[in-house]
């Protein structure tokens, strides 16, 4: 049996898995997809799961993939919006922000 001091130093398997995203990334992926605020909060208190954060913005907050939905050149929408100063609101935002999919 293992002392107390032994798993203190040794990772658990979720940690190893994590911390090595590449070795099987569709299952990170989707395990990134259904992390909430929270579980971002707790990947970012830890240097070595800090680059998960990035890949979830890649992932839960990539507004062209979202405005894919509604304009063909998502770019080309958000250069608009920069040179006019007006923002994106109302029932599309809301569900963008809560990360959910359209109907």
């Amino acid at each position: 049996m293992a002392s107390n001091s032994e798993n203190a130093t040794t990772p658990s398997p979720l940690f190893q898995f994590l911390s090595n995203p590449r070795s099987y990334y569709p299952i990170y992926k989707r395990i990134c997809l259904s992390l909430d605020v929270a579980g971002i909060i707790v990947h970012q208190c830890n240097k070595a799961l800090s680059f998960i954060y990035k890949d979830l913005l890649k992932f839960q907050w990539n507004i062209n993939g979202y405005l894919r939905s509604f304009f063909s050149d998502p770019w080309e929408f958000r250069t608009i919006q920069r040179q006019t100063n007006t923002i994106s609101a109302g029932r599309s935002a809301m569900m963008y922000f809560d990360q959910l999919q359209l109907p």
